[in-house]
């Protein structure tokens, strides 16, 4: 079940949800939109291809770290972002990450596949989400901080209390 605007606020009242800051203006009727921050960026930069599985692998192809007051996506370079917000999760609450129909029809994608915010994220104190972005634009494209970049939609966490020698995995 999604959480409507209410039960996000009441979930923040409660202390059990944290967003900051925290701004009425940018709660939906089921989401709520989180910002571009502008203090840093990273990129990906696979010169010699990269091996997924080694250690370190995705420390050792980011590039130095930006800082800006515009996020420059330059055609197919994937960009690591995060936002304005600190989010933390309790352990009954899922979020995902939804991309904007405003910068989708530029072509940027946010999250690259890797929406998912898992149930207490954020538990040591709030924290930004990362984003990984890509621009499908054939031009670059220009975003300034603090722009909206993605909804942050929340879900009831469901314990299912299944037997783990049950469950099946697969690659």
């Amino acid at each position: 079940m999604i959480l409507g605007a209410s039960a996000i606020v009441a979930e923040i009242d409660c202390g059990r949800l944290r967003i900051d800051p925290f701004h009425h203006e940018l709660l939906k009727p089921a989401s709520y939109v989180l910002r571009l921050s502008g203090r840093s960026f990273r990129w990906l930069s696979y010169p010699n291809g990269i091996n997924v599985w080694r250690p370190n692998a995705g420390d050792e192809a980011l590039g130095p770290i930006e800082e800006s007051d515009t996020l420059c996506l330059e055609p197919m370079v994937l960009r690591i972002g995060c936002t304005i917000e600190c989010v933390s999760l309790p352990e009954t609450l899922t979020g995902m990450i939804v991309g904007l129909s405003h910068l989708a029809r530029f072509g940027i994608t946010i999250h690259l596949g890797s929406s998912l915010v898992s149930p207490d994220f954020g538990s040591k104190g709030p924290t930004p989400i990362a984003l990984e972005m890509i621009s499908f634009n054939p031009s670059p494209v220009y975003i300034p901080m603090g722009t909206p970049i993605c909804h942050l939609l929340l879900m009831r966490t469901v314990d299912t209390e299944a037997n783990p020698s049950t469950l099946r995995t697969s690659i």
